[in-house]
């Protein structure tokens, strides 16, 4: 029954575009921006923009959106070093890509920074899969027992790129390089790989997944399959490294945040939800009861992988 509460209006961000692609970052933050407010392009009706958004530097539209001081202006840029430019000195927000992630103040009296990590994901499109349901996905599909994954590697196991989540969500370990460890991280997939990429994403050997030179990689992959306590434990520091550091969602919020837009958080799928209430209630993880809940839990959800299978050669 309603208490005669109005529904809360959404807030709109209008987006700016020079007409050209934007980095995969940049496109998944704009679409988990979407599930906070309307993202609309500029149209002359209401309501009014609550803050406007610039792909880049170099959006036609930019001039005047700069012009309407009334509404908050973000832009999408290639570095900090774009906040010398005139027309972004006078933006509130300027979103650029870093390892140290983060807002800080800008050392010139210009906008925001926002840093986004390179490597971020979209951690609610992507949820921890438990080794329960890694179980059953894999039996359901006549997969193998213990199935290992290599991407990025010699010897890479043959998937598509669509695919790539799906793999990484039935694998009982991945050897991963490049972007999609953090991809697998989210989904709470155990990982070895290389320490250019742990020290690139701030993940500690042993703690959020395993650091091994290239001759040492089979063996430890192996091994991280065959050791489940290993497993849960560094997959639930994987999952928190991801939520503070690599998620797109926390770069929204903080986004909305600089341009004074309060905004509702976005559903989350039950399983993370799970996760973040454990979480609240000091589980460690890789506890066995924290472990046991998820894979509980997990029973209720579809056995079925997030992509079909079809065309992967294991």
């Amino acid at each position: 029954m309603s208490d005669g509460t109005p529904p809360q209006v959404p807030a709109v961000v209008e987006l700016l575009s020079d007409g050209r692609p934007v980095p995969l970052w940049a496109q998944t933050l704009i679409e988990v921006l979407a599930r906070r407010v309307v993202v609309r392009a500029p149209v002359d009706r209401p309501p009014r923009p609550a803050a406007r958004l610039a792909t880049s530097p170099g959006a036609a539209d930019l001039p005047l959106a700069l012009a309407d001081q009334g509404v908050p202006v973000a832009v999408l840029a290639a570095g900090p070093t774009d906040a010398a430019l005139p027309q972004v000195r006078r933006a509130t927000v300027l979103v650029v890509t870093g390892t140290s992630t983060g807002s800080t103040p800008s050392p010139t009296g210009g906008p925001v920074i926002l840093t986004v990590h390179p490597d971020a994901v979209d951690a609610a499109a992507h949820p921890p899969v438990p080794p329960f349901v890694r179980e059953r996905i894999r039996r359901a599909h006549g997969l193998p027992e213990r199935l290992l994954v290599r991407i990025g590697y010699p010897g890479a196991t043959p998937v598509p790129g669509r695919l790539v989540p799906t793999a990484l969500a039935c694998a009982s370990a991945a050897a991963v390089r490049g972007p999609a460890v953090s991809l697998a991280l989210a989904l709470g997939t155990p990982v070895v790989t290389d320490a250019a990429t742990a020290g690139r994403l701030g993940a500690r050997d042993g703690v959020h997944l395993l650091v091994r030179p290239d001759d040492g990689v089979e063996a430890a992959l192996t091994g991280l399959a065959a050791d489940p306590e290993l497993t849960a434990v560094c997959s639930g520091h994987a999952r928190s490294l991801v939520r503070r550091v690599l998620d797109l969602d926390r770069a929204a919020a903080a986004l909305l945040d600089a341009c004074g837009i309060p905004a509702p958080r976005p559903p989350h799928h039950p399983l993370a939800g799970l996760e973040a209430a454990l979480t609240a209630l000091d589980t460690p993880p890789g506890a066995a009861p924290r472990m046991r809940a998820l894979a509980t839990a997990a029973t209720l959800c579809d056995p079925r992988p997030p992509v079909e299978l079809t065309g992967v050669r294991w």
